[in-house]
């Protein structure tokens, strides 16, 4: 048993099928969730439950890589090869290069104070969601992976060498 300031500690192991987990977030509604490289794992405290490309309409990969909570309670899912997922209502709605993301190999997502989704690629591009729409921002600096997004004046994106890229 383990406890952390004095409280049970769920422990997740590989046994539960399990793959590389690259996120944890919790939703509004209680259930936790795990970005994976076997897909998006639900855990609601009992069992998982396992959300892939091939058992779900509306996810185009199995391999996920982040994911943002939005205000409204949904969820924004990054997925290598397939885009981006945003879960709603139960339901799964893709979105890819055809809908304006400039890859479908989304390594980081990010929502800044004003609502604004942030995505970053594994290739060095930067997108953003406003009024529905995804947009891709020029750079004009050599581009490597996405791994992460700071918000402060102006947003900064961080690459896997930790060169800050103004937004």
């Amino acid at each position: 048993r383990i406890l952390v300031d004095g409280e049970p500690v769920t422990l997740l192991r590989s046994e539960a099928g399990l793959q590389a987990v690259r996120r944890l977030k919790q939703t509004p509604d209680g259930y936790l969730w795990l970005a994976t490289r076997g897909g998006l794992v639900r855990f609601d405290e009992v069992r998982f439950s396992t959300f892939n490309a091939s058992s779900e309409q509306g996810l185009e990969s199995s391999t996920m890589q982040d994911m943002v909570i939005d205000g409204d309670g949904s969820m924004w899912v990054a997925s290598l090869g397939g885009g981006i997922a945003h879960y709603k209502a139960g339901k799964f709605t893709s979105y890819t290069s055809r809908d304006g993301l400039p890859s479908n190999d989304i390594g980081s997502l990010y929502q800044d104070s004003r609502g604004t989704l942030w995505v970053g690629t594994r290739g060095g591009s930067i997108a953003r969601r406003m009024n529905g729409r995804f947009e891709t921002l020029p750079l004009g600096i050599p581009r490597s992976p996405i791994s992460a997004f700071l918000e402060g004046r102006r947003p900064i994106a961080v690459d896997r060498n930790v060169r800050k890229r103004g937004v």
